[in-house]
């Protein structure tokens, strides 16, 4: 092997990872640790964090102070007891980090209110218990007076004693922690994609020896309730979910449905919502304990027959997906009448 040959191999080798190195910021998420954040009890990213997330659009996320994704605090200067503050619960749809901050849910419906401060509580994962145990933190650290809560799917007021998102309640490897700010992120990515499977996060087995592999055993669907709605006691599991919300909340609460309506599937747009049943069922009971409920698929309807879809970002499908800025748009002009109108009751 002639030295020459060596030179261009090392030379395209070089040349070729700093090009996926420098392409990778458009292509590659971001890989960051967490820390323990004491006040709000759970592992949040650190403030100051910059969290990219290209796989649906191209957002990038600025963490602020307790892990709040693209968190703006009211500016210097201006006396924050002059402002509302009301706290937004969800999950991954109303975190946004598909979306640059300025487009995010809470900003919007914060420029929409006016003189109030939507502090952003959302986090991929969470489910109505994670919104219900911060309630009462969010009333005395920021005095909210109204809690807001994104449901964008039934299966997350499934069951009030389901177990907690484990991104906020487990503690992270420290050896990962310690080893992410110092790998970049197309390394992480590379290994990631090697050793974890891709659907399912866990290790993957891999093998090196030729030969047959044993197929593993079909997949049988386990036949059962897949909402409460689904039992014989239905509307006893979801008053107990909107009373238990009701029991650890001062503020009142208004409650928001914005499922995934219409559906686009590559082949036809689905405009029924196959959760209907059990969000009427759900309504109801979350309306006798006092929370206002408002139902976003009129409007998200109305926008997608325009072309104007509410979920889904051009490098992936639109209709499908994580809501976007014109989702958020919708729900901040939605939302904005409810608000102010539950606001002025309660002061």
């Amino acid at each position: 092997m002639s030295n020459a040959f060596v030179q261009r191999w090392l030379i395209g080798l070089l040349a070729g990872t700093a090009l996926a190195w420098v392409s990778s910021r458009l292509f590659v998420r971001s890989y960051s640790p967490r820390v323990y954040d004491a006040e709000r009890g759970r592992w949040v990213r650190p403030a100051g964090t910059r969290f990219r997330w290209p796989l649906e659009g191209y957002g990038v996320t600025e963490y602020g102070a307790t892990g709040l994704p693209g968190w703006q605090p009211p500016k210097p200067g201006i006396d924050a007891d002059a402002h509302r503050f009301i706290a937004l619960y969800g999950d991954s749809q109303a975190e946004g980090l598909c979306v640059p901050d300025q487009q995010k849910f809470h900003r919007q419906l914060t420029c929409a209110l006016k003189q109030t401060v939507v502090v952003p509580l959302a986090e991929s994962g969470d489910s109505c218990r994670d919104w219900s145990e911060q309630f009462a933190w969010a009333e005395r650290r920021w005095r909210v007076k109204l809690h807001v809560i994104l449901l964008t799917e039934m299966d997350d007021v499934k069951n009030i004693a389901s177990p907690p998102n484990a991104l906020g309640t487990q503690r992270p490897s420290e050896f990962r922690a310690r080893l992410l700010p110092w790998l970049p992120n197309m390394l992480i990515h590379a290994l990631s994609g090697i050793a974890l499977d891709a659907n399912s996060g866990e290790t993957k087995t891999l093998r090196f020896r030729p030969g047959p592999i044993i197929a593993p055993a079909p997949h049988q669907d386990v036949i059962g309730p897949q909402y409460p709605s689904d039992l014989p006691n239905s509307r006893l599991a979801y008053g107990e979910i909107a009373e238990q919300w009701q029991d650890r909340a001062t503020a009142p609460i208004v409650l928001v449905y914005a499922p995934r309506v219409p559906a686009n599937t590559g082949r036809e747009i689905i405009w029924d919502d196959p959760q209907q049943d059990p969000f009427e069922l759900f309504a109801t009971q979350a309306r006798l304990n006092g929370i206002v409920v408002v139902d976003a698929r009129p409007a998200f309807r109305e926008s997608s027959k325009s072309g104007q879809f509410p979920h889904g970002f051009h490098n992936g499908q639109p209709g499908n997906g994580h809501l976007n800025a014109i989702g958020y748009a919708l729900l901040a002009n939605l939302l904005s009448g409810p608000v102010r109108s539950t606001l002025s009751r309660s002061d």
